[in-house]
C-alpha cells in the first residue's frame, strides 16, 4: 500500500485513512470482506463504500489510485448503471484498458443496475460479489442510507456459491470399478451437477482473457521433504514444510496466495489413456494434479499432462522410485523440488500459456467451485517410467470427461503495454486515452 497510510480519524479501528482527493476522504479496511459484507460493515463506520455513479467519479478515483500507488486488490464498489449499460446520470460508459469487459457480466446484476467491481494492478475488473478483498471506503460521496440499504438488499438476493472443501468422501464408498464414476453420479449429488471435471479442452473454442497473467511459483525451487502414500486411489505426495519453505502460488487472476496441499497422479491401463482431461480430444498416459488452497478456503488445481519420450526423464527419478507403493500403510519420504518435475518452470512455462475454467474435484464428493488451470506445456516421461505406476496395484484411476462445461478461457501472455505503463499516466493522458462509446 505504500507509506501514505496514516492513522485513522474514524472511531473504528477496522479502517485506516489512506488519503484524500477533491475533498473526498479515502479509507481502507484492515480486514478482508466480500462486497456485500463490506457494504454492511460500512454502516458501522462513518464512511460509505465507494460507489461510482458517473464517468468523472471513475476518472477521479483512477487518478487517485495512480498517484498513491494504490494497485489493489481492493473492492471499490459498484457501477451504478441503468439497464442500457449507461451511467445513472445518462452518460455513456468510457472505453479504456483499465475498464472491465462487459461481455461476461451476470445479467441479473446488470438488470438491477448494479455490477460489482474491484481494483487489481491498476485495472478495474468485474468480480463475483462473494469474493473476498480488502475493502476501500470513501467519505464525501452523496450516497444516502436508503440507497445503501437498497444495494444491500439487492446483493443479499444474489446466490452465493458455497465454499469448497478438500475433505474427500470415505475411500470405501467409491472406487474405479464396481463403485466407479457411473455409481458416483447416483451416490453423490455433486457428481451429477453441471460444472463437473474433467473436460475435453478444445483450443479453438477457448477465448483470450487479458486479466489472467503469469503464475508466480514460490518455493517450488526448494528441495523439501514429502510424505508419499498409496491412498487406494492414487499415488499422493504431501509436503512436510516449515513456514519458510512452504510451496505456494500467486499471480494469474488470484487475489490471495494458494498454498500447496498435495499432488497426485492419474493413469490408465496403458500409455494410450490415463489423463483425466483431454486436449483437443487427445488422451495422455499420465496427468498430475497439484491441489492448492487459499486462506479463505478456495481451491485451485494445476494440471499437467505427461507425454511419452524416447528416453527416461532423470528429473522424475525421485517420484518414480515411489510410484509403485502397494501397501496403504506404507509411507515413504523423499526429498525433491517441484521444479525438478515441472517442465521449464517459470518464464517458459508461463509463456506457453494455460487453460482456465471453473469445475470440480474429479473424485467424490465432486465438490464444485474449483479453479482449474491446465498448462499447455507437457512433461516428458518414458514408457518404462509410466509403467511403474501400474505396479501400485491401482489398475486405472481416471474419470471420463464431463461434457456439460463449454466455457474455457485460453491464456496468451502478451502484455498490453498501455496497461503495463498505466500507473505512469498523467491525469491528462488518462482523459485523452478514454474514448466515449
Amino acid at each position: 500500500m505504500g507509506d501514505f497510510l496514516c492513522s485513522s480519524p474514524s472511531d473504528s479501528n477496522l479502517v485506516v485513512h489512506i488519503g484524500s482527493d477533491d475533498r473526498l476522504e479515502f479509507f481502507s479496511s484492515k480486514l478482508r470482506f466480500s462486497w456485500l459484507e463490506a457494504l454492511k460493515q460500512s454502516e458501522n463506520f462513518n464512511v460509505n463504500l465507494l460507489v461510482l455513479n458517473n464517468f468523472n467519479q471513475m476518472i477521479n478515483f483512477i487518478d487517485f489510485a495512480i498517484k498513491n500507488e494504490l494497485s489493489g486488490p481492493f473492492w471499490i464498489g459498484a457501477f451504478a448503471l441503468d439497464t442500457k449499460m449507461n451511467w445513472i446520470d445518462g452518460s455513456n460508459l468510457p472505453k479504456g484498458p483499465w475498464l472491465p469487459s462487459y461481455k461476461n457480466c451476470v445479467n441479473y446484476q446488470v438488470g438491477q443496475g448494479l455490477v460489482c467491481f474491484a481494483l487489481e494492478n491498476y485495472q478495474v475488473v468485474i468480480k463475483n460479489c462473494d469474493q473476498e478483498y480488502q475493502s476501500l471506503f470513501v467519505q464525501g460521496i452523496n450516497f444516502s442510507r436508503a440507497n445503501l440499504q437498497s444495494l444491500i438488499a439487492r446483493l443479499s438476493a444474489f446466490t452465493v456459491a458455497p465454499r469448497t472443501t478438500t475433505q474427500p468422501a470415505n475411500s470405501e464408498e467409491w472406487n474405479y470399478k464396481n463403485k466407479g464414476p457411473d455409481y458416483w453420479a447416483v451416490a453423490f449429488e455433486n457428481c451429477r451437477a453441471e460444472s463437473q471435471s474433467p473436460i475435453n479442452i478444445v483450443g479453438s473454442s477457448a477465448t483470450f482473457d487479458r486479466g489472467l497473467r503469469d503464475f508466480v511459483f514460490l518455493n517450488y525451487n526448494r528441495i523439501i521433504s514429502w510424505n508419499v502414500v498409496n491412498n487406494g486411489h492414487s499415488i499422493s505426495a504431501s509436503p512436510i514444510p516449515t513456514e519458510s519453505n512452504k510451496p505456494f502460488i500467486r499471480g494469474s487472476d488470484f487475489t490471495e496466495r494458494y498454498n500447496l496441499l498435495n499432488f497426485h497422479f492419474h493413469w490408465g491401463f496403458n500409455i494410450y489413456q490415463g489423463s483425466e482431461h483431454l486436449l483437443n480430444g487427445n488422451k495422455f498416459p499420465l496427468e498430475v494434479h497439484l491441489v492448492h488452497q487459499s486462506p479463505s478456503g478456495k481451491i485451485a488445481v494445476l494440471g499437467f499432462f505427461f507425454e511419452i519420450a524416447p528416453q527416461k526423464n532423470p528429473k522424475l527419478d525421485k517420484i518414480i522410485s515411489v510410484a509403485n507403493i502397494k501397501n496403504k500403510t506404507d509411507i515413504r519420504q523423499i526429498d525433491f523440488s517441484l521444479f525438478s518435475m515441472l517442465p521449464a518452470a517459470g518464464a517458459v512455462l508461463n509463456r506457453r500459456g494455460y487453460f482456465r475454467y471453473s469445475g470440480s474435484f474429479t473424485t467424490p464428493p465432486c465438490t464444485e467451485g474449483v479453479t482449474w488451470t491446465v498448462f499447455r506445456m507437457k512433461i516428458p516421461i518414458s514408457k518404462e517410467q509410466v509403467e511403474k505406476f501400474y505396479e501400485s496395484g491401482i489398475d486405472i484411476n481416471f474419470r471420463e470427461i464431463f461434457q456439460k462445461i463449454n466455457k474455457i478461457t485460453a491464456i496468451v501472455f502478451s502484455m498490453n503495454p498501455i496497461v503495463v505503463s498505466l500507473k505512469e499516466w498523467t491525469r491528462k493522458q488518462l482523459l485523452d486515452k478514454v474514448k466515449l462509446n
